[in-house]
């Protein structure tokens, strides 16, 4: 289990103590320490194991379509204009009109499958072909004629590398205007007296610091630091 999902319940209680103090007492712990934490949140995002991840539905193509055969309008409200993780048998691949590429995934038959929009010059899309398994993640677009709709899709580590920045920017510059900043920058100041001199021998000593003292950081702790990022957006909305 990566670290992140152990306060991953936690979110929505989980304050900034770096809003508490004007900056770390040692800046190189510090920059280890956060350029240990995205690495290390990349690759669970890659195995579907991360915080930035938790925040992402992973559904099937069969998923998708019996939501909207049951409630068009649920459908929507569930898929459209949202980045879900599609897990799914690619069942065609083609090129439309006006070079538009897409696949088509089949849910329980043939006669009802999702619509998956892709980039018709990302190379990596002609390895694909009937019958492959595919793990995407694409932004609903409705449905057309009983066909859901998604569209604007990455490969996961485009996807991870787009979220990372747009957290370790939040991060760097101070702003924190994500959940998932505020808890990555709390982490180390409630550690800090304990990591610090291992955060700043290099990354690997801090990313193994943090995790055998993470479990000192008891739920009660975090509860009492209060819930000024309850209202903080999560990084997966920062994306359009």
């Amino acid at each position: 289990m990566r670290l992140f999902l152990f306060i991953s319940g936690l979110l929505l209680s989980f304050t900034c103590i770096a809003q508490q103090q004007s900056e770390p007492k040692n800046m190189v712990s510090y920059d280890n320490y956060i350029n240990a934490m995205i690495k290390d949140e990349k690759k669970g995002f890659i195995r579907k194991d991360s915080l930035i991840g938790s925040a992402l539905k992973v559904i099937s193509a069969s998923e998708a379509i019996n939501d909207y055969k049951a409630n068009e309008l649920k459908g929507n409200k569930k898929y459209k204009g949202k980045y879900v993780r599609i897990h799914s048998a690619v069942s065609a691949i083609k090129e439309g009109a006006f070079n538009k590429a897409y696949i088509q995934a089949n849910g329980q038959n043939q006669f009802e499958y999702i619509t998956i929009y892709i980039n018709p010059d990302d190379e990596r899309f002609l390895n694909i072909s009937k019958g492959d398994k595919i793990d995407l993640i694409c932004k609903g677009d409705g449905v057309l004629l009983g066909s859901p709709i998604f569209d604007k899709c990455y490969f996961p580590s485009d996807y991870a590398d787009k979220m990372l920045n747009l957290l370790s920017n939040d991060i760097t510059k101070n702003t924190f205007k994500t959940k998932e900043a505020i808890i990555i920058s709390s982490m180390y100041y409630a550690l800090e007296s304990i990591i610090e001199s291992d955060c700043s021998k290099n990354e690997e000593r801090c990313l193994k610091a943090v995790r055998d003292n993470i479990n000192k950081i008891s739920k009660e702790e975090f509860k009492k630091i209060g819930d000024s990022a309850k209202n903080k957006d999560r990084v997966i909305d920062l994306i359009n």
